[in-house]
């Protein structure tokens, strides 16, 4: 992902007086606003036949899929630059399908001698 960003940054179409990495493409030139970026998602996701969905949403699919992938709790919260480790935490809900293959069968219960 880092990559896609990079190359984004060297091959848009003119340097911006701003500093923000995604910005308005009409004057005055200023950072892409939270509302900005999320018409955008949702437009995009509406032309390629999904629901639509936010940034937000984008976030949350990322760290699971991450999660479900390997990557530590820590890997994750660097990536989407979690400054709090219990705000990455959130994310770390409970596979049921993953725990079932874990899991031992509860040991019979031995009848009692009299």
């Amino acid at each position: 992902m880092g990559e896609a960003v990079a190359a984004y940054l060297r091959t848009r179409r003119s340097p911006s007086p701003v500093r923000a990495v995604f910005h308005t493409v009409q004057a005055p030139c200023r950072a892409l606003s939270g509302h900005g970026a999320g018409l955008i998602v949702g437009r995009a996701a509406q032309r390629a036949g999904i629901q639509r969905c936010g940034p937000r949403m984008l976030r949350h699919s990322l760290a699971s899929d991450l999660l479900a992938s390997g990557a530590s709790l820590a890997d994750v919260g660097e990536i989407l630059r979690h400054v709090d480790p219990a705000t990455t935490a959130i994310y770390a809900k409970v596979d049921r399908a993953a725990l079932a293959a874990l899991v031992r069968p509860w040991p019979a219960r031995r009848e009692a001698r009299s």
